[in-house]
Formats: C-alpha cells, sequence, structure tokens
C-alpha cells in the first residue's frame, strides 16, 4: 500500500501503519545484526519507533509533531549510514595504503 494511500485513509491507523514498517525493519535490521556491528544501531532506532508510535496513538500527538520526530529521526539514520560509510572507505584506503608498501 503506498504513502498516498494512508493519506487518503485518513489519520485513523497512520500510526500503527508506520509502526508495521518500522518493526519489519527492526526486524530484517537483526537479522544483519548477527556478525555485524553496522546494522545494531539501526535495530535499536526502529525498535524506540515502534515504542513512540505507541506512545502517539495513546496520547494523541498532533500529525506535524509526528511528521517532525520521524523526519529528524530519519536524517539522523542518514547521517549515521553517511558516517560509516566514509569510514569504510578509510579503513579500504588504508588496508590498500598498507599493503602496497
Amino acid at each position: 500500500m503506498t504513502l498516498l494511500a494512508w493519506w487518503t485513509v485518513g489519520r485513523q491507523g497512520q500510526e500503527w501503519g508506520y509502526a508495521l514498517i518500522d518493526f519489519t525493519l527492526a526486524i530484517i535490521f537483526w537479522r544483519m545484526s548477527k556478525g555485524y556491528w553496522f546494522p545494531v544501531p539501526l535495530f535499536f532506532v526502529h525498535a524506540a519507533l515502534v515504542v513512540y508510535y505507541l506512545y502517539a496513538t495513546l496520547v494523541g500527538v498532533t500529525p506535524w509533531w509526528l511528521a517532525a520526530f520521524v523526519n529528524r529521526v530519519l536524517e539522523l539514520e542518514v547521517a549515521y549510514i553517511i558516517g560509516c560509510a566514509i569510514y569504510r572507505i578509510w579503513r579500504l584506503r588504508r588496508r590498500r595504503s598498507n599493503s602496497s608498501t
């Protein structure tokens, strides 16, 4: 189901749709994290977002605050992924320079 369908259905149930998506992502990152450290923080972020959606449903957060908070979390995730990519590139270049000398 697309986001447009969620928006046309209305606000009721949107948080649980997002929670289902984040729960699925948390499971995927949990399975990916066996043996690797990179997906572990992403798992914890998405697990925390499921709890946030529960809070938003029970307390009644306005759509603006819900979108603003989730947008900031997404920006932090992208910054984390960029940082990991830069670290990996640096580490590969360092290995190449050490092996060539």
